[in-house]
């Protein structure tokens, strides 16, 4: 027999069941990836006007910085460039760097000294003239050195540095240097060069992941309880354990019986003497 306590019990139990795995699955639930990232322009130091857009990820390869070089058509000429050498610093405690392409490239680090002697990578790639720094940690040579007339035009391009030590924030308050050649407006001659020079942001830009929208558990519908049977009262039997007693007639009810069928009887004699 199934009591209000015992079904109490098996409902609070079932409750509890099912709000733990639903706990369960938002802990579980996949998080969205967190794209922490550093983002800037740098403009001209010497040369004609252009702009290139640098951006640094820890997330697209985890353990790694990926970096994105990308020219923008600059705001009043529309110049746009071949991408020759990207250079960059690094503060102490970074171990040797390596870089490894991943579009717009060859990609070729030519230079790692992280004692500001990479500079000059030969074949006018270099970040002379123009006052201001010509030297860094790092400097890696992008496709040929010849322009468009060297047989590439890398506008935008993606590569990967790693290094014991490194992080996103190993590229905060660095100075990066870009050499441009080929720069001019998109379908005119292109016959200009340029040298654009920035200063990283002091601060890495957390990007906050949308907001997961918690799981409604989904409530189970009770167990109706079941109706206990009333038991039967059992028959009790005879003491003696025979058959069931027989009513017995009444003396009165024997005596007007046997005096009836007195009557009968003597009425029939007289019936058969009077025939005789």
């Amino acid at each position: 027999m199934i009591t209000n306590l015992t079904f109490t019990n098996r409902l609070t139990k079932t409750a509890l069941i099912s709000l733990g795995l639903a706990a369960a699955s938002l802990a579980f639930a996949p998080g969205q990836a967190k794209a922490d990232s550093i983002t800037f322009d740098a403009s001209p130091k010497t040369g004609d006007p252009a702009t290139v857009n640098v951006t640094l990820d820890d997330t697209s390869n985890p353990g790694s910085i990926t970096v994105t070089v990308n020219v923008v058509p600059e705001a009043n000429t529309g110049n746009i460039g071949d991408i020759n050498g990207v250079y960059f610093d690094l503060p102490d405690g970074v171990g040797s760097v390596s870089v490894s392409g991943v579009s717009g490239g060859p990609v070729n680090l030519d230079a790692s000294d992280l004692n500001g002697n990479a500079g000059n990578l030969g074949d006018g790639v270099n970040m002379n003239g123009g006052g201001g720094q010509s030297s860094y940690d790092v400097g890696i040579r992008i496709g040929t050195s010849g322009g468009i007339n060297g047989g590439d035009d890398y506008q935008t391009t993606t590569f990967i540095v790693s290094a014991e030590g490194l992080s996103l924030s190993s590229f905060t308050s660095q100075s990066f240097g870009i050499r441009l050649k080929s720069v001019g407006p998109l379908g005119g001659s292109r016959g200009g060069s340029s040298k654009v020079a920035e200063t990283s942001p002091s601060t890495v830009t957390v990007a906050t992941p949308p907001a997961e929208t918690p799981e409604t558990p989904v409530a189970e519908t009770p167990v109706t309880p079941v109706t206990p049977v009333t038991p039967v009262t059992p028959v009790t039997p005879p003491g003696d354990g025979g058959s069931d007693p027989v009513a017995v007639p009444e003396p009165m009810t024997i005596g007007g019986l046997l005096m009836g069928a007195g009557g009968l009887l003597a009425a029939r004699r007289r019936k058969m003497s009077q025939k005789g």
